[in-house]
C-alpha cells in the first residue's frame, strides 16, 4: 500500500477505508468477511483494463464514439471473464457475467447504430 493509503494503481475512489475492519459489525457479519470483500474490491480495481474517458471531447459524435470504444472494451473483458469462469466451473459467476454482457452488448449495439446513421 502506498503512503496515501492506495493499493497498487487503484483510483482514488477505491482508497483505503480504515472503517472496513470493523470490530463489531452492525449487520452481524464478521470483520474477516468485510476484509475479504474489501480485498477483492481492491484487487479488481487494480486490475481494471477499461480505457479512461477523454476529458477534452466537445462534439456529441466524439462522445458517442468514445462510449462505443469503452463499451466494446468492457464487453471483450466480460467475454474473457465468462470463459475463465467456465474453465474453472464457476457456474454462478459465468451466468452473472453473461447477464451483464447481454446488457452491455445491447447498449453497444445502440451506440454503434447511432454512429452509422
Amino acid at each position: 500500500m502506498g503512503g496515501d493509503g492506495r493499493v497498487g494503481a487503484a483510483p482514488a475512489r477505491f482508497a483505503y477505508d480504515s472503517n472496513i475492519l470493523r470490530t463489531n459489525p452492525t449487520d452481524g457479519a464478521s470483520p474477516i468477511l468485510y476484509f475479504t470483500s474489501y480485498t477483492r474490491l481492491i484487487r479488481a480495481a487494480t486490475q481494471l483494463t477499461l480505457l479512461e474517458y477523454p476529458s477534452d471531447l466537445i462534439e456529441g459524435s466524439a462522445h458517442v464514439l468514445a462510449l462505443a470504444e469503452r463499451f466494446a472494451s468492457y464487453a471483450t473483458a466480460l467475454r474473457t471473464s465468462i470463459r475463465h469462469a467456465t474453465d474453472i466451473e464457476a457456474v454462478g459467476s459465468a451466468a452473472l457475467y453473461t447477464d451483464i454482457t447481454r446488457g452491455v452488448e445491447k447498449r453497444l449495439g445502440l451506440l454503434e447504430a447511432h454512429l452509422h446513421r
